[in-house]
């Protein structure tokens, strides 16, 4: 957050119009297992946690436009809005993955991953291997080409703005885990789920 302040205070000297927007995303596997082990909800669990990040962006008098919580109502609507146009089009479907997971990116890991040795590093913590079933209920995935037209819409975007300081994450869908592992709980209501 320190970093983008300074590069959007930068760009503001410069007399460029810059709309700064953080926040923090208080969902994911790791939030519901914390939240599990503290006995609380995971929305109770984060309520403290995005206090503190909002009390320490005005210690540090970071300067952003407009900030985000994706257990907003507002974040809420235009997420379950996207979807549903994805839906709509046919983009969201029923899949398998099996593969090595990465707990601490919450994320599936390829051999791009992997380090000279052929072992994957250290920045990845925790290695699982899992089968996953991707549910209609908890999403989907979004095809590769989505995904990748999604990437080049986005990078051309914010190169041809060059004032533009954003963080732009990789649109993820919550799997549903098996091998005995608690689901993920989705706190979206999506109309075809």
């Amino acid at each position: 957050m320190v970093l983008a302040d300074v590069i959007a205070r930068y760009h503001r000297l410069k007399g460029e119009n810059v709309f700064f927007l953080t926040g923090v995303d208080q969902h994911g596997q790791k939030v519901q297992q914390s939240a599990a082990k503290a006995g609380v909800a995971p929305a109770e669990f984060v309520k403290g946690i995005t206090q503190e990040f909002i009390d320490l962006s005005a210690k540090l008098d970071v300067k952003y436009n407009d900030w985000a919580e994706t257990i907003s109502d507002r974040h809420k609507k235009v997420v379950q809005g996207i979807l549903q146009r994805l839906f709509e089009e046919g983009q969201i479907y029923k899949d398998k993955q099996s593969g090595y997971y990465s707990v601490r990116q919450e994320q599936f890991l390829t051999d791009k991953e992997r380090g000279p040795d052929g072992e994957f590093g250290p920045e990845w913590g925790d290695i699982e291997f899992r089968c996953v079933e991707l549910r209609r209920r908890h999403g989907g995935v979004l095809r590769e080409a989505l995904r990748n037209a999604s990437r080049g819409c986005a990078v051309r975007h914010v190169r041809a703005r060059p004032f533009l300081v954003a963080r732009i994450p990789a649109l993820r869908l919550a799997p549903q885990f098996l091998q005995g592992r608690a689901p993920l709980v989705w706190p979206l209501t999506l109309a075809w789920h």
